[in-house]
């Protein structure tokens, strides 16, 4: 009876994670979609692992950039996810002032035996790539963002968080991220906690000793020594039910001052319903923010 309801249980959460990865992997097409240059920026064993760059019309002299990552759960998602819904109108009010916008892949979790871990060491190796390339990319190494969206701005913070040599990065936009994974995953049934430390840190399913130690140190909210050397832009909606809004205000109120915050009325997680109005307020809050802390 308990291998029966076990092996349900496994089919249930595969049928959930492949539907949830269907939608996330999808991609509504803009109007006018921006076609960036690929390139590959790492190989793993025989994966390439890529990234788009989108270049403003002057292609001569270096310019600002922002790193985008993508959101997903951390176990789906692609960089294309940057022209998708508000951010097509973002991208294209950056090149149109002469700042670079690069978009990235990186590890999957539960592909290849991924971790938590992997999204964060790719993440910061195309932060490695695009400075060691900064010549062929046009990339002025001393004005570099990231932004990101729910879990890529989650592996944004963590990126910034684990990089030594961070000196490069002068400012972090964060679009509905977590930053304290261990009260997400505390009010969730035991058995879907063990499962998520099984596939995102690799624990035994019946070892959880170490499970708010390795959620601590992989929350950006208990990071808030080194974030604190960084400018931060939150933007979150009041109604999201992934990713409950109080994350993003505990992480300003430990950060009062180097965040900003702006808490939407009325949006869900993923912003897809925002409408002109709002994107482009969203939009000019990015650009000033940008304009403060990357000039």
């Amino acid at each position: 009876m308990l291998l029966a309801a076990v092996v349900w249980a496994a089919v249930l959460v595969y049928g959930i994670v492949t539907l949830y990865t269907s939608w996330q992997n999808g991609y509504r097409t803009p109007s006018n979609p921006i076609y960036p240059t690929e390139l590959v920026y790492k190989t793993i064993e025989d994966r390439n692992i890529r990234m788009d760059v989108y270049r403003p019309e002057d292609t001569l002299s270096a310019h600002k950039t922002i790193l985008y990552i993508h959101g997903g759960s951390w176990i789906c998602g692609t960089k294309r996810k940057v022209q998708d819904f508000y951010r097509y109108d973002v991208i294209k009010t950056m090149l149109d002032n002469h700042i670079e916008v690069i978009s990235l892949d990186y590890s999957l979790i539960a592909r290849h035996a991924n971790t938590l871990e992997n999204c964060i060491y790719d993440c910061r190796d195309a932060m490695h790539y695009c400075i060691e390339n900064s010549h062929y990319l046009k990339i002025d190494t001393a004005h570099i963002g990231l932004w990101g969206s729910s879990a890529g701005a989650h592996v944004a913070m963590m990126s910034f968080v684990q990089e030594r040599e961070n000196q490069h990065i002068k400012c972090i936009i964060d679009d509905f991220g977590p930053t304290d994974i261990t009260e997400m995953w505390s009010k969730v049934p035991d058995f879907l906690r063990r499962l998520a430390c099984t596939i995102f840190f690799h624990m035994r399913y019946r070892d959880l000793k170490k499970f708010e130690v390795l959620t601590k140190a992989f929350s950006p909210l208990h990071h808030t020594d080194k974030l604190c050397h960084v400018p931060i832009l939150i933007s979150h909606g009041d109604h999201d039910k992934v990713v409950n809004y109080r994350q993003s205000v505990w992480l300003h109120d430990a950060l009062p001052n180097t965040t900003d915050i702006y808490i939407y009325p009325g949006l869900e997680h993923g912003f897809e319903t925002m409408d002109s109005t709002e994107i482009q307020h969203y939009t000019d809050r990015v650009m000033n923010f940008i304009k403060k802390h990357l000039d």
